[in-house]
């Protein structure tokens, strides 16, 4: 079978099988096709020394240590594929390590700061599209999701009662968000005056003025007016999603909570929390997060 044909078979794997992002898909194709022009052979009859060959060659020496980690992870997989699907009995992969890096986050804002930036009044009288806009960066904070997982939210995954959401992350995999108060007030607010906003059939929980999903450029321009409001410097997404994290572990909540509200990708990671009950994963949640107990009054400009 030709290398392309093998290469063909993985990416469908990657999309039907694993459900993996298009993105990642594209990623692992074209690193495995720049290592299909350093062999010129049948991958079926490479070595480690042939992918050692490649990822250390001249022509990448300046690559970052990032750059080789991600291209060593798209190989692997790869692999792991073929000796699956039986077409290799020996791993080439199974003694190359990934360089170490240096793991840098993002900078948090305090949870004073988080209050700021989420009691900025919008102009009163606030039409539906601005209580919409609230609603959604509550949500965004109390749940620390990513942004595509707010956009893509429907809204039969709200259980206002139960005070959680159903989210669909990485690789298909569905998970529950617990919310607090302050996002289930916000959520109850909204839902009054959503069909102001002339939704579509599609069940979406935050759409646009044309009754389709709201983008991910209009969230992260919202979460930028709203710092500069806030007399904040400018706040992005993630930024905010990682301070829903610190915040959790500043009041005590133990890590592998943290790691389940977030929904890391990293599937080593993910079993090793795979055994912390939802009731369990709730009450600390509950118990933690600094916007569950109460919801401020909102601020409205005179």
């Amino acid at each position: 079978m030709s290398n392309e044909k093998l290469l063909q078979g993985f990416l469908n794997y990657c999309t039907v099988e694993r459900g993996l992002a298009a993105s990642t898909v594209k990623v692992y194709g074209e690193t495995v096709r720049r290592f299909f022009a350093s062999i010129r052979w049948s991958v079926l009859r490479t070595r480690e020394r042939d992918v050692r060959a490649f990822l250390y060659s001249p022509q990448r020496a300046h690559l970052s240590a990032r750059t080789t980690g991600r291209d060593i992870a798209a190989l692997r997989q790869f692999y792991k594929y073929l000796r699956r699907d039986n077409y290799i009995t020996r791993d080439p992969m199974a003694r190359i390590d990934s360089p170490k890096q240096w793991k840098v986050l993002p900078k948090s804002i305090s949870a004073d700061e988080v209050v700021r930036l989420l009691l900025t009044p919008f102009p009163f009288p606030q039409r539906a599209s601005d209580i919409r806009d609230r609603t959604a960066l509550e949500v965004f904070y109390a749940s620390g999701i990513r942004v595509s997982e707010l956009i893509s939210a429907r809204l039969d995954d709200v259980k206002l009662e139960a005070r959680t959401l159903l989210v669909t992350g990485k690789g298909s995999r569905d998970r529950i968000a617990p919310l607090g108060a302050s996002a289930i007030a916000a959520l109850r607010e909204y839902l009054a005056v959503r069909p102001l906003l002339r939704p579509d059939n599609s069940g979406l929980l935050f759409v646009n003025r044309t009754g389709k999903k709201i983008s991910r450029q209009y969230f992260n321009q919202l979460l930028a007016r709203q710092s500069a409001k806030a007399g904040l410097r400018r706040v992005s997404p993630h930024q905010l999603r990682h301070s829903c994290a610190t915040h959790l572990l500043d009041n005590e909540a133990d890590l592998r909570t943290i790691q389940i509200i977030l929904g890391h990708a990293d599937i080593s990671t993910t079993e090793m929390y795979t055994h912390v009950a939802l009731k369990n994963l709730v009450k600390v949640y509950r118990e933690h997060h600094p916007r569950v107990r109460s919801r401020p009054a909102m601020v409205h400009c005179p």
